[in-house]
Formats: structure tokens, C-alpha cells, sequence
């Protein structure tokens, strides 16, 4: 649908327009195994983390979490039962930032402390309670909190007794579109009921990004419940090309990184011509036989050579 929608505007002058995805939609993270303590070690928190990175190259970002690189043998997270990729998202209810929030965190409480940690692990978050380095154990405690589907909702979902609670929703993503707000729950979708956060997750992944389903809500404060209709997520398209005979034309490439526009050109003749490569710009008014009659350029000069 978006396709089209990105191609209209251009449509109405030209005769022919393609566009292309500007990003993917992730298929449905693997589902996570559960949360396993082991029986054994004994003293501190003892995590090495890093900043929560993308990892990708064509769109690097930083997420708010600390990523877990390594986890110290003998240690309260060891015991806990973390993992190398688990995602620290918060301590006590504090949020962690970075690794520097994190260690700023462990460090105002004193050994011994009972101590909360919200971690997502693939598209599952655990609040594990347990106690830091140098007092006595309490023993570990594991609770699922919510899942995570980055991929059709574009949501968080917790389990709740008579359906499946919105807990966290995307500003841009189906639910805020449909104006559902965060703790609605949703007792069925496409007229089933649903059970479990999981099985919500496994129905929206059986559909493809962009089809249309309907959920049964219950608003906060409100007893009756609604059908919704929203459309689940799918990638922003961008123009890459259209073409209008002689009268104008644009391509681009799919990440944006370069573009070129022509107005008016006969082969021979062309009234007006604009290039974009990265940071450079160049611009030609009335190019006749390949010499250009006046043009400037601003950026690295790449394209005037």
C-alpha cells in the first residue's frame, strides 16, 4: 500500500515511478528459552557491558540498555543466569542509559542489597532479583515481565488474566495509529480469543507486514470491549525513480546517498540538472552539447571533475 502511496505524487505527472523499501521489517525474534539459574557460585554482580548498538553499518544507533559482552564467573549474574547479548534495561526501576548508568547504578548500593534488573533477552524481558556482591543470597527471583514484537505490532505485551496488556507501544507504530493506549488489553484477535502474550506474538507473525487485522480491546478504566481494526507494520517506501518523456526525470539511490534531477532535456539540450552525491551538490542551467553555460558546485568537487 505504502508503495503506491509513495509513488502517487509523481504518478500524476509522469509515466512511469518506482520505489523500494527505505528499511526492512525483522522477521519475529526467535522465542527465548526460559530463564534458567544455575545451582551453583557465590558473590558480586560482576557484568562487562558495552553501548546497546544497532549493528548496523547503513543505519548505526544507539538504543537506551548495556549489552552484555561477558559475564564473570562466580558472580551474582552468573548465578542469575546471564547470558552474553541479554540487554540491561534497568536497575530498581531506574533506567539504564548506557554501561556508565549501569555501573553508577550498581555502585550506589551497598553488598549485600536486594537488587532488581529488568533484561530483555531477544524479545522477552525478566526482572531478576538478586543480591549484590558480599551479603548473604536471598535466593534468585525470575519473573517474565513482557515480550517484545519488533516486527508486525511493534509492541510490548504482558500476559493479564483475561487476554494480553499493552504495555509499551511505538509512537509511530499500529496501536498509537489506531489510538489504542498502553494498557489496554486485548482479549482476541480476528474474532479468537488469545491466551498468553506468546500466543498473541504467534498470531501476528503468521501474517505479513502491512495485511489488516481486527482486535477485540478493552480500554484502562472501561469495562466494554471494542474491535480495532489497525494494520501491522511494514517498511516506509522512498521514490528512487520517475520519468516524465522529456520533461523531467529523478532517480535516486535506495539509501539516499545520491540523486540526480533533469529538467527538460532533449538529448542536446537540457535546461536544468541537479546532482547530489553525499554532501556534495552540483547544479547546471542550459547544457547544449555537453558544455554546461553556467554551473557551480559546493561540497568535495567530485562531481565537477
Amino acid at each position: 500500500m505504502r508503495t503506491w502511496l509513495a509513488c502517487l505524487p509523481s504518478l500524476l505527472l509522469t509515466v512511469a515511478c518506482s520505489s523500494v523499501p527505505v528499511g526492512s521489517i525483522p522477521d519475529p525474534l526467535p522465542e527465548a528459552l526460559a530463564w534458567e539459574v544455575p545451582a551453583s557460585g557465590d558473590a558480586f554482580l560482576g557484568l562487562e557491558t558495552e553501548e546497546n548498538a544497532s549493528g548496523s553499518l547503513l543505519d548505526l544507533s544507539f538504543d537506551p540498555g548495556a549489552r552484555v559482552l561477558s559475564v564473570v564467573r562466580n558472580s551474582p549474574a552468573e548465578k542469575a543466569g546471564f547470558r552474553q547479548g541479554d540487554v540491561v534495561l534497568a536497575v530498581d526501576g531506574a533506567a539504564v542509559e548506557d554501561p556508565d548508568a549501569l555501573d553508577a547504578l550498581v555502585a550506589a548500593r551497598r553488598p549485600g542489597d536486594e537488587t532488581t534488573i529488568s533484561v530483555r533477552r531477544l524479545d522477552t524481558v525478566f526482572d531478576v532479583t538478586l543480591a549484590l556482591a558480599g551479603g548473604r543470597d536471598p535466593g534468585t527471583q525470575v519473573e517474565l515481565a513482557y515480550r517484545v514484537d519488533r516486527s508486525r505490532s511493534l509492541a510490548s505485551w504482558a500476559a493479564a488474566p483475561d487476554g494480553v496488556r499493552l504495555v509499551a507501544s511505538h509512537p509511530d507504530g499500529p496501536l498509537a495509529r489506531a489510538d489504542v493506549p498502553v494498557g489496554s488489553v486485548v482479549t482476541a484477535i480476528d474474532g479468537e480469543p488469545v491466551h498468553g502474550d506468546r500466543a498473541l506474538l504467534r498470531r501476528f507473525a503468521a501474517h505479513v507486514p502491512g495485511d489488516e487485522v481486527v482486535l477485540d480491546v478493552r480500554r484502562p478504566d472501561a469495562t466494554q470491549v471494542v474491535p480495532v481494526e489497525i494494520e501491522l507494520a511494514e517498511p516506509p517506501t522512498r521514490v528512487t525513480g520517475w520519468n516524465a518523456l522529456f520533461l523531467a526525470s529523478w532517480d535516486a539511490e535506495p539509501d539516499g546517498s545520491r540523486a540526480r534531477f533533469s529538467l527538460l532535456d532533449l538529448w542536446v539540450f537540457e535546461l536544468l540538472q541537479y546532482q547530489r552525491d553525499r554532501r556534495e551538490t552540483r547544479w547546471v542551467l542550459f547544457e547544449l552539447f555537453g558544455f554546461d553555460l553556467l554551473s557551480w558546485a559546493t561540497g568535495e568537487g567530485e562531481l565537477g571533475t
